[in-house]
C-alpha cells in the first residue's frame, strides 16, 4: 500500500487486494485508515499517524485490518515516508503483515499456561519445580502444607538441601546428576516428617 501526504490510498498491490477481498477501484482514493477497525483508526489518527508524518518512518506498528467480507485480522505495518523539497512528505510506502494466526496462537498458549498453572496451583499434590542449578523456583499451596510451611515463598527461600537426611544427601545427588545427563527421568526418594523442625530451625 501507498498513501500520499493526506493520508489517501494512491496505490495497493495484487496480494493486498486479494487478500482484502477488494477491488482496486474500491481502494484507491480512500483514506488509508478507512480499511481499520474503529479502534485501530482512532489510535492511528490520534498517535501513530502523526508520529509517523513527523519521523518518516514507522516499524511494526499493530493494527487491526477488517476485510471487505467483515473478517477482522490483525497485522504489524511498517512505512517509510518519500519527501520532496525541503523534506516535504510526498507519499509514503508501506508493508503490511498478516500476524493474525501467530497471535491466535500466541493467545492459546497463554490460555494453556493458565490452565497449567490453574492446575498445579489447585491440585491437592505438592508439587515444587528446580532449575538445573537445583535451585527452588516454584511450590503450590498443596506442598507447602504438606512440609509444615505456611507460604509456598517460605518453602521456596528454605535450601534444598534441607530437606534430604544427611545419609540420603549423597545418594540424591548422584540422581539429581543422572537426570541432568538424561540418564533418568524422575527421583523418588523418601525422609522423615522429624525432620521438619531442623529445617524450620535453620531457615
Amino acid at each position: 500500500q501507498s498513501f500520499d501526504r493526506d493520508m489517501r490510498v494512491i496505490s495497493v498491490s495484487d496480494y493486498w487486494l486479494k487478500e482484502m477481498g477488494y477491488e482496486r477501484e474500491e481502494v484507491i482514493g480512500r483514506m488509508s485508515v478507512d480499511f481499520l477497525t474503529e479502534d485501530s483508526r482512532h489510535y492511528a489518527l490520534e498517535g501513530s499517524l502523526p508520529a509517523f508524518i513527523k519521523s518518516g518512518r514507522a516499524s511494526d506498528v499493530s493494527y487491526r485490518f477488517v476485510k471487505k467480507n467483515g473478517e477482522i485480522i490483525d497485522t504489524l505495518l511498517s512505512a517509510v515516508m518519500e519527501t520532496g523539497a525541503e523534506d516535504t512528505p510526498l507519499h509514503s510506502l508501506t508493508v503490511v503483515t498478516d500476524v493474525t494466526e501467530r497471535k491466535r496462537a500466541e493467545e492459546a498458549l497463554r490460555a494453556s499456561e493458565a490452565r497449567y498453572h490453574d492446575l498445579i496451583e489447585n491440585s491437592d499434590l505438592g508439587i515444587q519445580i528446580t532449575n538445573r542449578a537445583g535451585k527452588r523456583i516454584f511450590a503450590n499451596r498443596a506442598c507447602a502444607e504438606l512440609l509444615g510451611f505456611g507460604s509456598p515463598a517460605k518453602f521456596i527461600s528454605v535450601h534444598r538441601h534441607g530437606f534430604v537426611a544427611d545419609h540420603d544427601k549423597a545418594r540424591v545427588a548422584k540422581l539429581r546428576e543422572e537426570m541432568l545427563d538424561g540418564e533418568t527421568s524422575s527421583v523418588v526418594f523418601e525422609f522423615d516428617g522429624p525432620l521438619l523442625p531442623g529445617i524450620l530451625e535453620r531457615s
